[in-house]
């Protein structure tokens, strides 16, 4: 399980299969959690994706202004305006709105109900807090990975991911 503690700040799983994804793809994380941004930052950047961090919803629009990542991590419980009220704010500017994957801790929403909100929100997907690197990174498959002109398969290319 991804998680953090003040004694070991990243746990991942011993070495997994993990997709590559390529370079030049970005995330921004919107979260207020300082060791979830850490612990997302170094899982990413094994994905060879550039992360850019958000600690309130307020910076998440600033840092939209900037930039145009290929995908957004937005925690729904979050200082300044939650998961809603960034999401209208983004809707609201007009411009294109990457792929958002839902992240929140198992203990503030059930699972459905994470999966309802996620749908309104138009997120792609939603991940429960902690999750475990395989289904950070089948997440962002689903986002990130073309599907090929055969058959409609995802083209697949695996990297060999160890421990922090």
């Amino acid at each position: 399980m991804l998680s953090a503690t003040q004694d070991d700040p990243v746990s991942l799983p011993s070495p997994v299969e993990m997709p590559y994804f390529g370079g030049g793809k970005s995330a921004l994380i919107v979260d207020d959690n300082p060791d979830f941004l850490l612990a997302m930052e170094q899982l990413l950047a094994m994905l060879a994706i550039g992360v850019i961090k958000a600690h309130d919803g307020g910076q998440g629009l600033d840092r939209l202004k900037l930039c145009t990542p290929d995908l957004i991590f937005l925690d729904l419980f979050i200082p300044v305006m939650n998961g809603m009220e960034f999401m209208q704010q983004v809707r609201a500017q007009g411009t294109p709105v990457p792929p958002v994957i839902v992240v929140t801790g198992e203990d503030n929403l059930h699972r459905d109900a994470r999966s309802e909100v996620a749908e309104a929100l138009g997120a792609t997907t939603a991940l429960a807090k902690p999750f475990t690197a395989h289904q950070l990174a089948t997440a962002i498959a689903r986002v990130l990975m073309p599907y090929s002109a055969s058959g409609g398969q995802r083209r697949t290319t695996a990297r060999r991911l160890g421990s922090i």
